[in-house]
């Protein structure tokens, strides 16, 4: 099975999860932040894929729009550098 490749949107360490994991709420081991694995997508990076997504999220791999300035998997803001908090979080 292949594995999800993502960041912790609160400290930016990369971790990896099976597949059947995607949607699981678990503990950072770095930050104990709890996250959301992602969804395997075209934006997520699988360890069995290679190439890279020019227009992925800086923060935790996931597809954006090329316009896009905040992400919505993490809330990831493209001109600030860092995971914003929103009242939709």
């Amino acid at each position: 099975m292949s594995e999800i490749k993502f960041k912790c949107p609160s400290c930016s360490t990369e971790l990896e999860a099976p597949e059947d994991m995607a949607g699981d709420v678990v503990e950072c081991p770095s930050c104990s932040q709890n996250i959301s694995i992602p969804q395997p997508s075209a934006g997520v990076e699988v360890a069995s894929s290679s190439g890279n997504n020019h227009n992925a999220c800086p923060n935790c791999q996931v597809e954006m729009e090329a316009e896009a300035v905040i992400c919505l998997n993490c809330g990831y803001h493209k001109g600030l550098g860092k995971v914003i908090k929103t009242d939709l979080s």
